[in-house]
């Protein structure tokens, strides 16, 4: 969903990255994750996310973030790094 903004704030989950708390793109990306999909209430969310994060990291696909237009970055891993 873009609303017409120059910035994108939103995962591919849905939700917005929490920038005013200093929540970094992955983080959220995959707390949203365990929100919509495994359907954590936030506080444990959070700590899927934390583990995800450390989980993932070196399993990204081309090592990095796919980023559109310095604003938006897509994750892409294999999914057995996150089950």
């Amino acid at each position: 969903w873009y609303s017409g903004r120059r910035v994108y704030n939103y995962t591919d989950f849905g939700g917005g990255v929490d920038r005013k708390h200093g929540e970094m793109p992955q983080h959220g990306a995959l707390r949203e994750f365990a929100e919509e999909l495994l359907s954590q209430d936030e506080e444990k969310a959070a700590v899927t996310a934390n583990k995800l994060c450390d989980a993932i990291s070196s399993t990204l696909v081309g090592g990095r973030p796919f980023i559109h237009k310095r604003t938006y970055a897509t994750f892409i891993v294999p999914a057995e790094a996150v089950v």
